[in-house]
């Protein structure tokens, strides 16, 4: 298969994971390819894999994407008369302003040596057989188009498997999709000595292996077999490979008349360069055998062994220090009561900048909380004495734009809103209004455009619930079509939630808030967190009657899914994720802690759940002999595919140091203040907090606690704000 230096692909490549297998009992699911006019996506390794087109099941092609923008092509299909037979050729990555072609002039065919103990590489026939370019939409589909045995035609490419540490992935991985060392085993591997076939093999990305063996049949005659395996302590084992026949090469083709036959057993041990093969065939006219491997192609990721990456490894790390001040509200206070003397401090204003969010070009949202100098520097316990309790605290929605010095005040009220969420130039705010003893007694969702005038309010639960009620909208989908949060009565003197207080709703553009149901049977209360983009599930905590209503040893995870009652999140051991804090977009990954065990409820750890039935712990930060579990800590952002979360942490001393941290499924949880010194910048903060993350995950926006201005009262204080912006190195 691999004789001579154009064909032997190239000495390193890329992984092109086959799992055939699974492809060939797939059904139809459209027609004829079609030529697109669009712009083409730019090719990654993670583009390497096994591409179908889904009206001619049965059939396909393994992409190998190389270091130095190398390729390589397999296309396993039918001569005219439905026997199999495979092409294949080295080709290159042509980049251009309008997206990546990867081009391979070159197309080969071969045929003569015979399976088993008479295959004499001597007789291997070469022919060339055409060319072909292939381009891609995105990360999920392209086409490929071909001059091939005389024919020329145009199909379209779907992506079938993804191959681990390459599979158009974020750059730090996957929740629930572990890289392992000897991920970077995918490429291509033959035997010297029957030097014209060979393996392509791919580890997947679910942990399984999938590989394509291109040889011929007992008569000389092209043939391939597909299978997927797993691992078995030092052993890769394929206990059933498949060879097909039936289909035909461009048309007509039947998938239905596709034959699909068990051919035999296949066994693996390999290293990063060498390994060994043995093969058992229960295929009539084929003999059992072995073969000393040697690799033929290695993919640009991931490397042989794999190793995990620092934070650095994969980002380019910078660091902006944000403004504390805003541009001037002219907001006065009035003068003290007749006969009540007070220093000129106590008749000003400041501002608290509180940043709130990210967007994924940078610019920040927050809020500037607006308080009496007197206030703000007051002792715990201490009044102001004569500032009206109404005029306790305002907020201002304000906005920082990529570059500004001083953040800008947006909208045209001054009572107060808080903003949560923002994406593509719009916001979602709460409305926050205080009574004279500074309990909050509403909180109205607010849906803002800043292109526009103002506000526009989402209306209350009109009728729905006792008054007076409270009403906070929680998270939102991206272009704010959906909302989700809580509503419920305010105890006269209290200011506490209790059984029955609080009532989930969703809100969408089109109609309005409802109700969610609560099963209040079983729960005392259920609070949603967040909501997908399009609307359908919703991710919540939900507590057991009798339970504490915030208490997080007894929360459990629950999912909305369409009008459904909320159901428990439990993975695949039945365990249920407790005290849920984020979740992704799509609301399929939802992060939380969980239980280690059921005898010692107190032993819980950060972890996520997946919709797809994956789940694990986040592991354990700065563990040690004395407590292998590791500092504690919490997940409580994250970016909009789930990928990227961060949180905070507490070490063990007395008091606790808090910290900010980072975690993703390749590096694990990082500390940030580490990444900050590693950037050159070492607050004296005495606390570092994650206030934001944008959905792209590029931005976080980190800030201290209030830190006071000066010694004396009425200095006042600020919070500090960095962002952190992590820029992806290509490889």
């Amino acid at each position: 298969m691999f004789r001579s230096i154009r064909f032997q692909l190239f000495r390193r490549a890329r992984c092109a994971a086959l799992a055939l297998v699974a492809m060939l009992l797939l059904p139809v699911l459209s027609g004829k390819a079609l030529a697109v006019t669009q712009a083409w996506a730019k090719v990654e390794p993670g583009h390497s894999a096994m591409w179908f087109d889904v009206s001619r099941s049965g059939e396909g092609w393994v992409l190998e994407v190389l270091p130095g923008d190398g390729a390589v092509l397999y296309w396993f299909t039918f001569d005219d008369d439905g026997n199999p037979r495979w092409l294949g050729g080295t080709g290159r990555i042509e980049r251009g302003e309008d997206g990546d072609t990867v081009v391979f002039d070159d197309l080969y065919a071969v045929r003569g040596p015979r399976f088993g103990p008479q295959f004499n590489p001597a007789d291997l026939v070469r022919e060339r057989q055409g060319h072909a370019t292939l381009r891609f939409r995105d990360c999920e589909s392209g086409i490929i188009t071909f001059d091939a045995y005389g024919r020329e035609g145009e199909f379209a490419l779907t992506r079938l498997t993804r191959t681990m540490g390459s599979g158009c992935r974020p750059a730090h991985g996957v929740p629930g999709q572990p890289v392992l060392n000897q991920a970077g085993q995918s490429g291509s591997w033959f035997e010297q000595a029957t030097n014209g076939q060979g393996l392509s093999l791919t580890w997947l990305a679910d942990g399984s292996v999938g590989v394509v063996w291109f040889t011929f049949d007992p008569q000389g005659r092209p043939y391939w077999l597909t299978g997927t395996g797993h691992l078995e302590a030092d052993r890769l084992v394929f206990p059933r490979l498949q060879s097909a026949r039936g289909g035909r090469f461009v048309d007509p083709f039947s998938p239905a008349g596709v034959e699909r036959r068990t051919w035999g057993r296949l066994e693996l041990r390999l290293d990063c360069t060498t390994g060994d093969a043995a093969y058992t065939p229960t295929e009539p006219g084929f003999a059992a055998g072995t073969m000393q491997l040697r690799r033929l192609t290695a993919l640009a990721a991931p490397a042989c062994p794999w190793v995990k990456p620092a934070l650095t490894d994969l980002y380019a790390i910078s660091v902006t220090e944000l403004p504390i001040t805003v541009v001037p509200s002219g907001l006065q206070i009035g003068t003290p009561p007749p006969g009540v003397a007070l220093p000129p401090w106590q008749y000003g204003w400041q501002d608290l900048v509180l940043a709130t969010t990210v967007a994924d070009d940078g610019t920040a949202h927050g809020y500037a909380r607006q308080e009496p100098v007197d206030y703000i520097s007051l002792l715990p316990g201490e009044h102001p004495g004569f500032i009206d309790p109404a005029y306790r605290a305002r907020f201002q929605p304000i906005i920082l734009a990529p570059g500004a010095t001083r953040w800008e005040r947006t909208g045209s009220r001054s009572d107060g809103v808080v903003p949560i969420m923002a994406h593509a130039g719009t916001l979602l705010y709460n409305h926050a209004v205080f009574t004279p003893y500074g309990i909050q007694t509403g909180l109205t969702p607010i849906h803002a455009d800043l292109s526009g005038p103002g506000f526009v309010d989402i209306t209350f639960i009109d009728g729905r619930f006792p008054e007076p009620y409270w009403n906070q909208a929680i998270a939102a989908s991206r272009d704010l079509r959906y909302a989700v949060g809580e509503a419920g009565r305010v105890k006269s003197g209290e200011s506490g939630i209790g059984e029955s207080d609080a009532y989930p709703w969703k809100w969408s553009i089109d109609g309005g808030q409802e109700a969610l149901p609560a099963r209040r049977a079983l729960y005392a209360r259920a609070k949603p967190l967040c909501i997908s983009d399009d609307g359908s599930r919703i991710i919540g905590a939900a507590w057991p009657a009798g339970a504490a209503p915030e208490s997080a040893d007894h929360s459990v995870a629950v999912q909305w899914d369409g009008p459904r009652l909320p159901a428990e999140l439990r993975n695949a051991a039945g365990r249920t994720l407790i005290l849920p804090t984020v979740c992704s977009r799509d609301a399929g990954i939802v992060y939380g802690q969980w239980r280690a065990s059921d005898i010692d409820a107190d032993n819980k750890v950060a972890g996520f759940w997946t919709r797809d039935g994956r789940s694990a712990p986040t592991g354990p930060l700065e563990p040690s002999a004395e407590d292998p579990r590791g500092w504690p800590y919490v997940i409580e952002h994250v970016s909009a595919d789930g990928s990227l979360a961060a949180g905070e942490y507490a070490d063990h001393d007395d008091p606790p140091a808090r910290d900010a941290l980072l975690w993703a499924q390749d590096i694990g949880p990082v500390r940030l203040s580490e990444v900050l010194k590693s950037a050159g910048l070492q607050p004296d903060w005495p606390r570092i907090h994650v206030r934001g993350i944008s959905p792209s995950g590029e931005y976080l926006l980190l800030a201290s606690d209030p830190i006071r201005k000066g010694p004396a009262r009425g200095d006042g204080s600020t919070i500090h704000t960095l962002l952190l912006r992590l820029e992806k190195i290509h490889p």
